[in-house]
């Protein structure tokens, strides 16, 4: 798995992420530079394709299920902390 990040990304995340198995991709100066780099670049030279996190039905569902899991678990949780961002 490859993910393109904008560089000076946080250095924090990216080691995780690199942790998991990913490569990662430091290129442009923000996020945009960073999708149009693979739209334009890894699309073409890689097969690769952008990935977003918030319009990607199958991401989706896959965090969905995530909450399905926990009240399988937990049916009456008093409390959910859930991240945003």
């Amino acid at each position: 798995c490859s993910i393109v990040v904008p560089e000076g990304n946080n250095p924090g995340k990216n080691e995780a992420m690199r942790g998991l198995g990913a490569e990662v991709i430091e290129v442009g100066k923000d996020f945009d530079e960073a999708k149009v780099h693979v739209e334009e670049v890894l699309a073409k030279t890689e097969g690769m394709r952008y990935v977003h996190s918030a319009n990607e039905p199958m991401l989706i569902a896959g965090v969905g299920t995530m909450a399905w899991e926990i009240f399988e678990e937990l049916p009456d949780p008093d409390v959910m902390l859930v991240p945003i961002g």
